[in-house]
């Protein structure tokens, strides 16, 4: 599963994404729906209006998957910033910059995760096997065929889970 978040969460991760008035809980709505496999509960005009302002923000270029309430990373986009930071399949997400990644933390993590443009250094640290590594990324921009497919995943799930409703 593609999360988009990572960065931004990851992005997003948490997104593995926003909070602090009506945009950021419909941002944070959109990543955890990705992040979890849940349901999107924003409108499709929430959903593209979220999907565009993450365009100009920070990527790490990781896809997660929250399993057992951890974000683990299931893809490394060579030569991503995630990719030269030395991220591997498998890596479990543990904090950012500091801040656990954890559900008490959405809200500051989404407020964090906003301010993270292209060229923002951040700091993960990822459980392994044999403990834990700080790993440190320059963000990038995302590559628009990445995005591309990110969005069109996404607002098919989305009006999928309309048309269930």
């Amino acid at each position: 599963m593609r999360y988009w978040i990572a960065p931004l969460l990851a992005a997003v991760a948490m997104s593995p994404a926003l909070a602090g008035g009506a945009g950021c809980a419909k941002g944070a709505s959109l990543a955890k729906a990705g992040a979890a496999h849940e349901k999107c509960t924003m409108s499709l005009e929430e959903c593209r209006q979220a999907m565009a302002e993450a365009k100009d923000r920070g990527w790490a270029g990781l896809d997660l998957d929250k399993v057992d309430g951890k974000l683990v990373v299931t893809e490394v986009y060579p030569t991503s910033p995630a990719a030269r930071a030395g991220f591997l399949v498998g890596d479990v997400l543990v904090s950012l910059n500091g801040v656990p990644l954890t559900d008490e933390n959405q809200a500051k993590l989404a407020e964090m995760k906003r301010t993270l443009t292209p060229g923002t250094e951040v700091i993960y640290d990822v459980a392994r096997k044999y403990g834990t590594r700080h790993l440190t990324v320059t963000l990038g921009r995302m590559p628009q065929e990445v995005y591309d497919a990110m969005v069109a995943k996404h607002l098919a799930e989305h009006e999928g889970n309309v048309a269930t409703n």
